[in-house]
This record gives C-alpha cells, sequence and structure tokens, in this order.
C-alpha cells in the first residue's frame, strides 16, 4: 500500500491510491523518440522498463504475479478532464529488463502507442485522441485482473496541432530532399572518376 507521503501526491495529482497498490517512481512517462513520437493523433511512448522488476523488489508475495501472464496496460488523462481515466485499446507484456542499467542496450521491445482511439477504464465509452491536447500518462501492471504496480501521472504529453505537423512534415522532407541531392552529387562524382581515370590512363600510355 502506498505511504502517507504518495497519497498527498496521489490527491494532488487528481488520483485516488487503490487499496494494495504500489506506486513506483520511474522519473515519468516519456516520449519514444524525442519530438519524432508526437502526431496529430497518437503519440508513441518508451516501453515501461523495469517496472516489474521493481515491484518484485518491494512486494511482501512476490507470487502474486507471474511475469508471462502479467501485462502492462497504458492508463490517460486528458488535460482538463481529470475526472476521467482512459486505457489505449492494445495491452504490452512485461519488458526486458537489464539488471546494470534500467533500459536494455538493444531495444527489443516495441514502444507503446497511445491512440488514436482511447476507452474507458470500464469499456462503458470511448473517445479519439485529439491534435493540439495534453494526455498525462502512467503505466499500470495488471495480473489477473488486480493492479498490481503503477507508475507516477506523466506531466502533460500534447499531441502535435495541424499545423504544427504540416511544418514538421515540410522540414522532414526538406532534409531528406538535401540528402538525396547530395547522394547524387557524390554519385556523379565516383561514376565521372570511373570513367575519366581510366581514359587518363591510357591516353598517357
Amino acid at each position: 500500500m502506498a505511504g502517507p507521503g504518495w497519497v498527498w501526491i496521489l490527491m494532488a495529482l487528481g488520483a485516488t491510491p487503490v487499496e494494495g497498490e504500489l506506486i513506483v517512481d520511474r522519473g515519468g512517462v516519456s516520449l519514444a523518440h524525442g519530438e519524432s513520437s508526437r502526431f496529430s493523433s497518437s503519440l508513441w511512448l518508451k516501453p515501461a522498463f523495469c517496472l516489474f522488476e521493481d515491484w518484485l523488489g518491494q512486494a511482501e508475495d512476490k507470487a502474486a504475479a507471474d511475469r508471462e501472464t502479467a501485462f502492462v496496460q497504458v492508463e490517460v488523462m486528458r488535460e482538463g478532464e481529470e475526472d476521467v481515466i482512459y486505457k489505449c485499446s492494445s495491452v504490452y507484456p512485461i519488458p526486458q529488463c537489464d539488471p546494470l542499467f534500467s533500459e536494455p542496450d538493444s531495444v527489443r521491445d516495441a514502444p507503446y502507442r497511445l491512440g488514436p482511439e482511447l476507452s474507458c477504464l470500464n469499456d462503458t465509452c470511448g473517445t479519439g485522441v485529439l491534435p493540439g491536447q495534453g494526455y498525462r500518462v502512467r503505466y499500470a501492471v495488471y495480473s489477473e485482473g488486480d493492479l498490481i504496480v503503477a507508475t507516477n501521472w506523466s506531466r502533460p504529453l500534447r499531441t502535435r496541432d495541424k499545423e504544427q505537423l504540416i511544418e514538421w512534415i515540410s522540414l522532414d522532407f526538406a532534409h531528406s530532399g538535401g540528402m538525396v541531392v547530395i547522394t547524387v552529387l557524390l554519385s556523379l562524382a565516383m561514376l565521372t572518376l570511373v570513367i575519366v581515370l581510366p581514359l587518363s590512363v591510357m591516353k598517357a600510355g
């Protein structure tokens, strides 16, 4: 059960601690690949590395959950609507955890996708992820229907509005176009060397 300090933190964040729920602060949920993980109707999130292992290290009954059957659920609060908690449509297996580093050097686990659709926790409603909107996220690990551990709620992670998305695509296209031009010029230079160098050698001979 969360201690008194966690209770005040959770209440300040608009969440109510659950009996038996262990809250783990892992520095917050974050985007998988920075700004390139933000779209107008979805966000790509870094997996919940070592969250299950944190629970194992603090749990009194370590047999209460099996790594193979437990799963990670991405839970979401839309900024300005903190009275409703949503969840992503997909759940995720427990990711790998490196004993020395909280994140594996070679990421074998795919990032989590927030959006484009969300469901209420009790599956009685649904909503879409909106452009230019902030979403606070936490990871929750469930085993046989019971919540065993969860992260704190993140700071608001904002989707791109339509203008930002067009600007980002334009910049990315311009960067890609510049790389294509450089590649073509280098290829032409190499081709010229391949043709001219043998002719020069022949004339010299």
